[in-house]
């Protein structure tokens, strides 16, 4: 379902450069609540695939005290902009973990990697 998710997003958003990888970035409405949709250009490749065979969500809750339509605060973004640079140091550089799609809206921030075991 969520590749299905990625193909779709991917058929409609537009190019944006982050950390080094290519993205795509839109505001949209995604579970009924305003989104900020931010997921990889690419698909991963068939080796990549064998070595991350893991999809995992992260789920990051956020009050979104002083904000809008329920999306972060600049304290909450970059506590969490800290938080995917640590894992990007950590675990994508080692070729552990490779981020696919990131949901910021509703009060939380889901972020989808593949990853080895």
């Amino acid at each position: 379902m969520k590749n299905f998710l990625i193909s779709v997003l991917i058929a409609t958003l537009i190019p944006v450069t982050f950390a080094q990888d290519e993205w795509v970035l839109k505001m949209g409405v995604f579970r009924g609540r305003e989104t900020v949709i931010r997921v990889l250009n690419t698909r991963p490749s068939l080796e990549e695939k064998a070595t991350l065979p893991y999809l995992i969500a992260i789920v990051w809750r956020y009050t979104g005290e002083g904000s809008t339509k329920q999306m972060p605060n600049p304290s909450e973004i970059e506590r969490m902009d800290a938080f995917e640079a640590l894992i990007h140091e950590k675990l994508v550089k080692q070729g552990i973990a490779k981020p696919v799609l990131v949901l910021t809206g509703g009060l939380q921030r889901e972020l989808l990697y593949y990853v080895s075991e």
